[in-house]
């Protein structure tokens, strides 16, 4: 087990976040920030990102669901998960072979649901050299750059350790790999950016009825760094 997890703050009703590829649980803060009511918020770190540790084994969003798994053992359940891109991979193969300890999922671009993976991306941030590349390659996970702290490439960049790129690197051929995460039968909750480039949204994909999905126009791969009153207030509503 290499996930860690991380209570960010809040009393309430707990709320499991799953960030994306090559973020960390500090990515929902802006969210946290204009959250609308009471809530938990306990942030997972997978394998490979942030705090946690190196990847051990399987890095397929499958794997990983089982190292989240592992650190939510003792949480009462069922539970409600958040999920951005690779986390909602996660997210969605975490309800599908644990069932029992998700009640609803929200869902940020989750990985496998959209028309494709942006390869050039994923490939490329575990080979990035020098801050104002890593800026540049971030700021292209968002329509305005503003959204993206000036300084934020120089922090990615001074993170990318050797043993780092190598767990990005084996992190992304396997998301790129892998087979589109079913669709579970709880509610979910799904949140596009019209003008996501990272992982676009398939405007031809139907749902089931427990789906309900959400399209902010003029926004990216990042809503709830691009907009986050407005994803605060879908996700505070879809808890209930």
């Amino acid at each position: 087990m290499t996930a860690r997890l991380t209570h960010l703050g809040g009393d309430g009703a707990p709320l499991v976040l799953i960030h994306g590829y090559g973020a960390n649980r500090l990515s929902f803060l802006p969210l946290l920030a204009v959250f609308p009511v009471p809530a938990a918020f306990h942030a997972v770190d997978l394998p490979g990102h942030g705090a946690a540790g190196a990847v051990a084994g399987d890095a397929t969003p499958a794997g990983l669901a089982e190292d989240v798994a592992a650190v939510l053992d003792g949480f009462p359940a069922p539970m409600p998960v958040l999920g951005h891109s690779l986390g909602g991979a996660v997210a969605l193969e975490l309800a599908a072979r644990h069932p029992g300890l998700i009640s609803r999922l929200v869902l940020i671009a989750p990985a496998g649901w959209g028309r494709t993976l942006d390869a050039g991306f994923l490939r490329g941030l575990p080979e990035v050299e020098g801050a104002e590349v890593a800026q540049n390659l971030l700021e292209r996970l968002v329509v305005k750059p503003r959204h993206i702290p000036k300084d934020f490439g120089r922090q990615v960049y001074s993170d990318l350790t050797s043993e780092r790129r190598g767990d990005l690197g084996t992190i992304a051929e396997a998301a790129l790999a892998a087979p589109a995460p079913a669709v579970p039968a709880i509610p979910v909750t799904l949140i596009w950016g019209e003008a996501d480039g990272i992982n676009p949204r398939d405007p031809d994909r139907s749902y089931p009825g427990n789906v309900t999905e959400h399209v902010f126009p003029g926004v990216g791969h990042l809503p709830h760094m691009e907009k986050p009153g407005d994803t605060a207030r879908i996700v505070a509503a879809a808890l209930g």
